[in-house]
């Protein structure tokens, strides 16, 4: 089987750690994964040679990187032909995750996420097979004294630490390895049946628009006709289960 391509993008390492973190749960599965930095990307670069993608872009000040959008509007078609995934990193979702905060802030931060993720892909009218947000990191030790003043309004409004004298990481581990775990599955099946691809079916009564708010309990997976997904525009976003955020 053709390898599997992990892009990322990253402002201060954390993407990269979860695009290692990735890799490796690929090579548990034995598929063979490729990283490769979103910005060290030669103009020719090819999708050919891959069977599935997975893209990881972090969010800051509002915003996903401009080069990764720029990569996906230009590959737009190749990556109709194969399996995607796409990773979306951000404090929000720390939010949204935190077992300790109220319901108001958590469904607060969920429909932060939802809005920077809809956002993302009408940018890109892009349609990947599988959405999940992901906690990323305060790397509070290297902000400019001015970035870090502003993460720190953020990190107070998503329930984050305020405390500057270290850096906070709040990723999922686990939850990243299930959902590697579902989209190697699903690589599978579009290696078997190149008209088929597996997506997360919503739970019934929830629209796309508000599906990171959306609890995960009830989820199933089925495979659709890779043209009956376009036809639908669905739009599977996955929260990954509880959990009080930690700092390390």
């Amino acid at each position: 089987m053709k390898p599997v391509l992990v892009i990322f993008a990253t402002h201060y390492g954390q993407s990269l750690r979860i695009a290692n973190h990735i890799a490796l749960a690929l090579r548990a599965k034995d598929l063979k994964p490729d990283i490769v930095d979103s910005t060290q990307m030669s103009p020719g670069f090819s999708l050919d040679n891959y069977s599935a993608v997975i893209l990881i872009a972090p969010v800051e000040r509002g915003r996903h990187q401009k080069n990764i959008i720029k990569f996906i509007t230009q590959s737009r078609k190749h990556l109709e032909q194969v399996p995607t995934a796409f990773i979306s990193v951000s404090l929000s979702q720390a939010g949204a995750e935190d077992a300790s905060a109220t319901p108001e802030r958590r469904a607060r931060c969920a429909r932060d996420v939802a809005q920077l993720i809809q956002t993302f892909l009408g940018e890109t009218s892009w349609r990947p097979v599988r959405v999940m947000p992901v906690a990323g990191a305060l790397a509070y030790t290297k902000y400019s004294w001015l970035l870090r003043l502003v993460m720190k309004w953020i990190a107070k409004r998503s329930g984050a630490s305020t405390d500057t004298s270290q850096d906070h990481e709040y990723t999922n581990w686990i939850a990243i390895g299930q959902f590697v775990d579902e989209f190697a599955r699903e690589i599978a099946v579009s290696s078997r049946s190149p008209a088929a691809i597996a997506v997360t079916a919503l739970p019934q009564g929830t629209t796309p628009e508000h599906a990171t708010a959306a609890p995960t309990e009830g989820v199933r997976t089925v495979a659709v006709p890779a043209a009956e997904v376009k036809k639908r525009g669905q739009l599977p976003i996955e929260q990954p289960g509880e959990k009080k955020a930690a700092a390390v």
